[in-house]
């Protein structure tokens, strides 16, 4: 299987079960290459994986046993480079980790995890967070994570709770067979997202196909001008991410180039990497239709009230070109 990588900044994974149970306090860890495992008093378990200087998957474990429970999930090289080198700051009340990107903190008494960026920003600053934007009218979509070992804390409970809103919802996962199409649809998802990363071309045909059966819309994501043979007729709707996600640079001009060789009949969504009006104008005037953001929100203390700020800017800046 093709490697596939991570989509965000940092990766929080946890179990559903977390809310219901709290870890205690942190008491003791243990290193295996680039994983770091802390024991709580509760007897569950905080893995802590240093995909990269970049990338950290986090699981909390209540039960101290890291297995997943989804058959489906797809199995991926999660390390984008070297990180067994990295250590623990065992401290009076708390234990740190740095990546050289990040600063990780895990809080002894009581237990807590927070992620900041090299700048001392907090990117996140509860286990229990959750990755996506709920608390504005002015939503236009949902973006709703995996509900097994998620990224960012998302679950089916948060596609249920944003069902409720008419408005297209987005499973983002990595799909790569027809129970989990099936599982989106019977979650309330209208949209599914199949990463050409993770396929082959006659995958990507076979899972539009199938979707396309249920009612499902596909949003095929590209990363590079080879995964173009990935387009086929089932699949309309065709996104292009800004971001090099082996090093998390952002180029948006090879993604303007990759726009040119999608056919007209596609609709062309930007993906990451998106941080102002300016960018969603010029990837307009490039024949794109949709834009898939998330970082440039959650970074926020109140990710509804940015976005609804952003889409007003927008509005403003439109209505003076």
């Amino acid at each position: 299987m093709k490697v596939c990588y991570s989509l965000f900044l940092v990766c929080l994974v946890s179990l559903t079960s977390v809310a219901q149970t709290a870890p205690g306090n942190c008491t003791s860890f243990k290193k295996n290459g680039s994983q770091f495992i802390f024991d709580c008093s509760n007897g569950g378990k905080v893995l802590v994986q240093l995909c990269s200087r970049s990338v950290v998957k986090v699981w909390y474990e209540p039960s101290g046993n890291f297995a997943r429970s989804n058959p489906s999930f797809a199995v991926v090289d999660e390390n984008f480079e070297d990180m067994s080198n990295a250590h623990v700051d065992d401290q009076a009340q708390a234990y740190e980790i740095f990546t050289g990107t990040l600063r990780i903190r895990v809080n002894k008494t009581p237990f807590n995890l927070q992620i900041f960026d090299k700048y001392q920003k907090l990117l996140m600053g509860d286990y229990q967070d959750r990755g996506h934007v709920g608390d504005s009218s002015a939503v236009a979509a949902y973006k709703v994570l995996r509900p097994d070992e998620q990224f960012f804390g998302g679950s089916t409970n948060d596609l249920l709770k944003a069902r409720v809103n008419e408005i297209p919802i987005l499973r983002k996962d990595f799909i790569v067979d027809e129970y989990q199409v099936t599982e989106a649809k019977a979650m309330g998802a209208d949209v599914i997202l199949l990463i050409a990363a993770c396929l082959t071309p006659a995958e990507v045909k076979r899972l539009a196909t199938f979707a396309k059966s249920l009612g499902l819309e596909v949003l095929l994501e590209l990363h590079a001008e080879e995964e173009l043979e990935h387009i086929c007729e089932e699949t309309e709707i065709v996104g292009i991410n800004n971001r090099n996600l082996k090093t998390f640079e952002v180029d948006i001009e090879r993604s303007l180039r990759m726009a040119k060789q999608i056919p007209a009949n596609k609709i062309k969504v930007a993906e990451s990497g998106i941080s102002s009006v300016e960018n969603i104008l010029l990837f307009k005037a490039n024949g794109f239709r949709g834009f898939l953001i998330g970082e440039n929100f959650m970074k926020e203390e109140n990710p509804g009230k940015a976005f609804e700020q952003f889409t007003q800017q927008l509005k403003k800046q439109k209505h003076e070109y």
